[in-house]
């Protein structure tokens, strides 16, 4: 039962660290020069969406509300007290983080179960007038790179942040060729969030750095 509990408080830190807001980083510009700059974001848990790209498009994530929380919290306390079981109580607040989470789910090969997307930006930031800035998180970055290099110079690379980071590796690797072939400069500087240093460290154990002129 305790490594049960210990997994519990493992899987809500975990979830907290999803939804925290990334502050706004300034990018260290140095000897940079005019090399284009190619943002790879973290984890966007709100991000990801069933039936991408269809009328039935809707959020990976079942619906959080106060009334939902304080039903589940009152049904485990009662179910722990009545069983004199912590387990009872556990399952119960499981049962209410399956019917949240299950979208996201996938299976023992790593394949989503359900058909699900994300808003992907493969030309240069510039490009859109409808983009996501923000003064925080990546899309904070965003705007302060392109503040700095200008919209044509700064690319965003969104993802399935729970695929294969070897697998993620080949896309970055398609969008850095993508971003020195638009720009005509030989080498990118390479910008990563949270998870997106995962996917990085990925790309550079399977193509190594020679198209990277600064990785941050």
């Amino acid at each position: 039962m305790k490594r049960r509990i210990i997994s519990m408080i493992l899987c809500f830190a975990i979830v907290a660290c999803f939804f925290q807001l990334f502050a706004s980083t300034a990018l260290a510009v140095g000897d940079s020069g005019s090399y284009p700059v190619l943002i790879v974001r973290g984890v966007d848990i709100n991000g990801l969406y069933l039936d991408f790209g269809t009328e039935n498009q809707r959020s990976c994530l079942g619906e959080i509300d106060a009334a939902g929380i304080t039903k589940t919290l009152i049904l485990a306390t009662a179910k722990g007290l009545i069983n004199n079981d912590m387990d009872s109580a556990v399952d119960e607040i499981l049962i209410y983080a399956h019917k949240i989470l299950d979208g996201l789910a996938c299976d023992n090969t790593g394949a989503s179960l359900y058909n699900v997307g994300c808003y992907k930006y493969p030309d240069s930031v510039g490009t859109y007038e409808d983009f996501p800035y923000a003064d925080e998180n990546e899309m904070g970055i965003i705007k302060a790179a392109v503040e700095h290099y200008g919209g044509d110079n700064v690319y965003y690379f969104n993802y399935d942040w729970r695929m294969n980071p070897q697998d993620i590796a080949h896309e970055i690797a398609a969008t850095v060729n993508k971003v020195i072939s638009e720009t005509g400069k030989e080498k990118v500087n390479l910008v990563s969030a949270s998870m997106g240093g995962v996917m990085t460290v990925a790309y550079i154990s399977e193509y190594g750095y020679n198209k990277l002129n600064k990785c941050v």
